[in-house]
């Protein structure tokens, strides 16, 4: 008897075992459960003919994603979670009240730790002062606008143990934007903020319960906003004339119920036609493009998911207009579209990019006879050199007992030429990427050190022109003006 029961237990288990390995020969998961590109069966050998040596580190990685049944175990786990324990499984998602979730990355920005410093702010904020001069330069108007994330708006149901922290940060940061003359244009208190919705819970909601981002209300709102704060004319929509389908899966739910999605209810207007000129003619698109006839003006706009929402009313406003989604924002973009208005769009949870990852364009050039007679300091400010495209970026850290405070740095060629460089922030942002980009695995190593002092700047270089070339770091600062550290580019620099 105890042998047969050995042997029935023997046979259970390794057909439990075997089960998620056998069923890839049957099973098929379903697209739309899927919140990441899945992996592919590896090749034995590449296209020169070599072995792979990662094939089998790249088949388990397919095995992970493809296993039988996984979408369904996945989901089964979070319903045991969520239902006995009231916790979500992952930290990517925040299981709330009343069917609410809320993305995970956002979580330091509720409790008021997130790491943003004040020089961070000040930072980004210069970033995108030099970005905006050189828009304006090219005749087109530039704003900044930054979407609150959906605890900052709705956070009554956020867990109990949660407590909210301090909620400065996006007063601190619209103040960073005034003293450096950004066009910031504020959506926070479009939103009203958290006592505003408290107090007033039977108004629809304008972001999804089970989704990060807002809704077709929403982007509404913003839309009209933004281009009320531009000075130009918006499209007269009554969101009361608008039609209502429950169709919409949100990234959160699907992350955590991949085959027991609650689809939720979204406002749709009937809007002017548009067309897709670009190769992916998708909202999610990294890249995209579209023409209306009957619209008026061109727009080129760096933005993130939140602005998927946002697409079809600007598509719908302009007669041409353009997307990126893809970091370092290449202001090359501006010369090649030339637009009438630029926007740059970002999620709140994603504001550090601002001084993280400063877009790629030249930097401005400055009035050389003004850094002349700077003096030279000794310091122990850092000095790298890398080749991306038709630039040589030049990038470092200042040595802090130079580089603290409100400082403005430069690179001087030659003795001669004297550009203006970003000011930039080294943080892990990988636990405030979006729900997607982290099932991607696209957030990247933490990098290996934690800074506010650095710089960065991206010299022409299409020709090889700075080869042999000698650079001069420069810092100015209440302190003075000097040269803080002094090389020769030799044109060996590594490609990024």
């Amino acid at each position: 008897m105890r042998t047969k029961t050995a042997i029935s237990y023997l046979v259970v288990a390794l057909a439990m075992m075997l089960t998620p390995l056998a069923g890839l020969l049957w099973y098929q998961p379903d697209p739309e459960a899927q919140t990441a590109e899945l992996a592919e069966w590896p090749a034995a050998l590449d296209r020169n003919g070599v072995v792979n040596i990662e094939f089998l580190p790249q088949a388990g990685n397919y095995f992970d994603d493809h296993f039988a049944y996984r979408d369904e175990l996945i989901t089964l786990h979070a319903q045991v979670q969520t239902g006995l324990l009231g916790v979500s499984p992952t930290d990517q998602v925040i299981y709330g009240s009343d069917g609410w979730l809320y993305y995970g990355g956002t979580l330091d920005d509720f409790l008021g730790s997130a790491d943003v410093s004040e020089r961070a702010r000040y930072n980004g904020a210069h970033n995108l002062h030099l970005m905006q001069e050189y828009v304006q330069a090219r005749g087109a108007r530039f704003a900044v606008v930054v979407a609150p994330n959906k605890n900052s708006v709705y956070p009554e149901h956020m867990p109990w143990w949660y407590l909210p922290g301090n909620d400065d940060e996006p007063a601190a940061l619209a103040q960073a934007f005034a003293d450096a003359g950004v066009n910031y244009i504020d959506l926070f208190d479009l939103f009203g903020g958290a006592e505003s919705n408290a107090a007033n819970s039977t108004t629809p909601a304008q972001y999804f319960s089970r989704d990060s981002h807002w809704n077709n209300r929403g982007a509404l709102a913003a839309y009209e906003r933004i281009m009320a704060e531009l000075g130009r004319t918006h499209l007269e929509l009554d969101i009361n004339q608008s039609t209502q389908r429950v169709d919409h899966k949100g990234d959160l739910d699907v992350l955590l119920f991949p085959t027991a999605v609650q689809p939720e209810a979204n406002d749709y207007f009937s809007l002017p036609s548009f067309a897709y000129s670009s190769t992916d003619k998708t909202v999610e698109a990294s890249s995209s493009a579209t023409v209306n006839p009957q619209g008026i003006g061109t727009l080129l706009m760096y933005r993130d998911s939140f602005a998927d929402a946002l697409i079809p009313l600007f598509s719908s406003t302009f007669h041409k207009a353009y997307y990126s989604k893809l970091l370092p924002w290449d202001l090359g973009d501006v010369e090649r579209y030339g637009p009438d208005v630029v926007l740059v769009e970002s999620a709140q949870r994603s504001t550090l990019n601002f001084s993280a990852n400063p877009p790629a364009m030249p930097g401005p050039v400055v009035e050389a006879d003004r850094y002349a007679n700077a003096p030279v300091r000794d310091t122990a400010t850092t000095l790298n050199f890398a080749l991306d495209g038709p630039y040589l970026v030049a990038s470092g850290i200042l040595d802090e007992a130079v580089g603290s405070g409100h400082v403005r740095v430069f690179v001087r060629i030659d003795g001669t030429q004297v550009r203006e460089a970003y000011l930039t922030t080294t943080r892990s942002l990988a636990n405030r990427q979006n729900p997607a980009a982290q099932a991607t695995g696209t957030s990247g190593q933490a990098p290996s050190a934690t800074t506010d002092l650095g710089y960065k700047i991206f010299l022409p270089n299409s020709d090889g022109q700075l080869n042999g070339r000698e650079l001069d770091v420069i810092i100015e600062s209440k302190e003075g003006t000097y040269v803080i550290r002094t090389d020769i580019f030799d044109g060996d620099g590594q490609y990024e």
